[in-house]
């Protein structure tokens, strides 16, 4: 036609009616003869273009899927990389498995071990987990392959499953998170691409089971294929059309089209009926034609363009943001049948376009979350591209400043290894504790989870960083630490103590034997527990001399007034309270054997100060009213020997002992640095010296 058209004179405002005019005296001759072959090639023409169309609209589909597969794995490789999982702390791992799941609500979240058994699972509106997630191939395949993998239907669900490193990072210790996408979510994502009338989509997995169809999933969810479809899938053909019947009895060309990624298949069954509807105008006017009425062709093509010029004038309204007479038809079945194709990828964009705004949106909120700090940086150069605000209230800059200019890897300069960055640019997720000092002086202790974005269409390639201030549980830790080495210590102590008190006490009584023993191994519980009662920081003076002078006191009324101590409120250093405890109890031991405390009218007072003499702690032990002192004993026994090695041996201190006639006065001096915790001591000084 294109040739016969250029034979013809063009002529200045020359159209398309004119051009029908001029045209139908050369092609009526042939119009009857060619009547048959117009119609044949019409009706093949139009069915090629339509199996084409049903093609385009199954790849359409079949990457719809695949986004749909591929947006649930990445959602599970953001959550494979949380510190608390990689800590194996399950129970906060499972809260931050619930927010993905409400978030995102795509479907059930579940943890599972390689062998497929259930350690957490989190759904949207309470849904239960899957069942038989031990025996889903997805999880196996997953576990072995280290990828993700993706199952066939199983229990109304489609699995998506990846791999994650357990704490210990070895093959026993290999969880699986996994995500069911219920089959009637996905079939309702087909009955949203507003196919058109006739029009069945169904989703097929890989063992040739359907997983969807739009409409009737009640009906065939979980159904076989018709044998003829069957046998295109097993001759593993990527896209073909199939002229069948359809499993719900119509006639109808079925498009097949399998999905590159998860590898299922879409199929558009498209009736017979449609196709002939769409042929039926123009094989009428290819008879009426036939006829050979010249006056008749010439007022048809009239017509014909006169429709064909609106209806082309109309196509290109269809594009405008807002299109005019969506409803309108042309009669004319190629330009209604582009009117149809335009109008429903128009409707298809904007639900795309729809649904990507959702999952952008809930991407958005679970990024924006301030439970957890998360970026993502430039894998070549670490700097920052995106960052929520927990992100920069960590790091203690503004957004502004780590969004424009700002580089991860010159931040945590120190930490960062370069095996890491090269471990990084593999593909492998890397985690990390950093001290980090903010620009408010502040420091810090940061866990860091990072792990490369694998897809080749985000540019440039990007690492998702995600980040935990530790700095409380870390002080905890090291406190911890400290008080565990520091009760091991005192323990060691009291347990050497007590073997000494053991083994030099006389043995010629055992009843005083044991009654010795046992009283020194109360003074140093007494002790250990003031210690513990302090944290193990220190103890204060007064408690340490009072618990031990109160074992001695006599239980009956006017005895309370026999001891009296004075002295200002001191905290002894932790390592001086048992040696003080033991020497205090020695003493007392002694006054109630020989001493005031063996007499009822017998009095001790024990007196303490840092000003007497500078740079020492005195303690100052004073007996009256005991049994007079003829002369200084003539041997010295256990406890005698054990304050002179306590005081000048533990406490590196002096010893001074009187034996007056009212009774014993002992002197204790001890160096003011190894008795008084050194807050207490440099209060001392200061005191004194004003």
């Amino acid at each position: 036609m294109a040739a016969l058209s250029s034979l013809l004179p063009v002529t200045r405002g020359d159209s398309l009616r004119r051009r029908f005019i001029l045209l139908v005296a050369v092609v009526a001759g042939a119009l009857l003869g060619l009547s048959a072959l117009v119609i044949e090639r019409a009706h093949a023409g139009a069915r090629a273009w339509a199996e084409a169309e049903t093609l385009a609209t199954a790849r359409a589909l079949a990457q719809m899927v695949d986004y749909r597969f591929a947006t649930a794995a990445a959602l599970l490789q953001g959550l494979a990389v949380s510190p608390s999982l990689r800590a194996g702390d399950l129970e906060a791992f499972g809260r931050d498995l619930g927010s993905a799941a409400d978030r995102a609500r795509l479907g059930s979240l579940a943890l599972s071990r390689a062998d497929g058994t259930l350690l957490l699972h989190r759904a949207v509106e309470g849904a239960a987990p899957p069942a038989g997630l031990a025996g889903n191939t997805a999880i196996g395949r997953a576990a072995a392959s280290g990828r993700t993998a993706v199952s066939d239907l199983f229990d109304g669900v489609v699995l998506v499953a990846v791999p994650v490193p357990g704490p210990a990072a070895g093959p026993a210790d290999l969880y699986v998170l996994s995500l069911a996408l219920p089959a009637d979510g996905l079939a309702e994502a087909l009955a949203a691409q507003g196919l058109p009338p006739g029009t069945v989509a169904a989703l097929i997995d890989t063992a040739g089971v359907v997983v969807a169809r739009s409409p009737g999933q009640r009906e065939y969810a979980g159904t076989g294929l018709v044998p003829e479809v069957r046998a295109t899938v097993e001759a593993g053909e990527a896209e073909a059309v199939v002229r069948t019947r359809r499993v719900d009895g119509v006639p109808a060309s079925i498009g097949l089209v399998r999905a590159p990624a998860s590898g299922f298949r879409i199929a558009i069954g498209v009736a017979q009926d449609a196709f002939l509807a769409r042929l039926g105008t123009t094989l009428l006017l290819a008879l009426l034609a036939g006829g050979g009425l010249v006056l008749a062709a010439l007022l048809l093509l009239l017509l014909l363009a006169r429709r064909v010029s609106r209806g082309i004038g109309w196509l290109g309204t269809l594009a405008d943001p807002v299109p005019q007479r969506m409803g309108y038809r042309q009669g004319l079945a190629e330009i209604d049948a582009a009117a149809a194709a335009l109008t429903g990828a128009r409707a298809r964009q904007e639900a795309a376009q729809a649904a990507l705004a959702r999952r952008e949106a809930g991407f958005r909120a679970a990024f924006e979350a301030p439970v957890i700090g998360m970026a993502q940086i430039d894998l070549a150069t670490g700097a920052i591209l995106l960052a929520n605000d927990r992100f920069c209230g960590i790091l203690g800059h503004p957004a502004a400043a780590l969004l424009d200019g700002g580089n991860l890897f010159t931040l945590l300069a120190t930490a960062l290894t370069e095996a890491q960055r090269a471990a990084l640019g593999q593909g492998r997720a890397v985690t990390l504790a950093a001290e980090y000092a903010r620009p408010d002086g502040a420091t810090l202790w940061l866990e860091l989870g990072l792990a490369a974005i694998r897809d080749a269409a985000v540019q440039p390639p990007r690492v998702v960083v995600v980040l935990e201030d530790m700095s409380g549980r870390h002080r905890d830790t090291q406190r911890q630490r400290l008080l565990t080495r520091e009760l091991a210590h005192r323990a060691v102590n009291a347990l050497t103590v007590v073997q000494a008190a053991i083994r030099l006490t006389p043995q010629e009584d055992a009843a005083a034997y044991a009654a010795a023993v046992e009283a020194r191994v109360a003074a140093l519980a007494r002790a250990h527990g003031l210690l513990a009662h302090g944290g193990w920081s220190g103890a204060e003076l007064e408690a340490v001399v009072a618990g031990e002078l109160a074992p001695f006191l006599p239980a009956r009324p006017g005895a309370a007034g026999r001891t009296r101590l004075a002295g200002p409120p001191l905290m002894l250093r932790a390592e001086a309270v048992q040696p003080l405890a033991m020497v205090v109890h020695e003493l007392a031991t002694n006054s109630t054997k020989y001493g005031a405390l063996s007499r009822p009218a017998g009095q001790v007072e024990v007196a303490w100060s840092v000003e007497a003499r500078p740079g020492f702690l005195e303690l100052r032990w004073s007996e009256t009213g005991g049994p007079p002192v003829l002369r200084p004993p003539a041997r010295r026994g256990f406890g005698s020997r054990l304050i002179e090695a306590t005081v000048r041996g533990q406490l590196g201190g002096g010893l001074q002992l009187s034996w007056l006639p009212g009774g014993l006065v002992c002197l204790l001096a001890i160096l003011l640095g190894r008795a008084v915790r050194e807050g207490v001591a440099a209060e001392a000084e200061a005191g004194r010296g004003g």
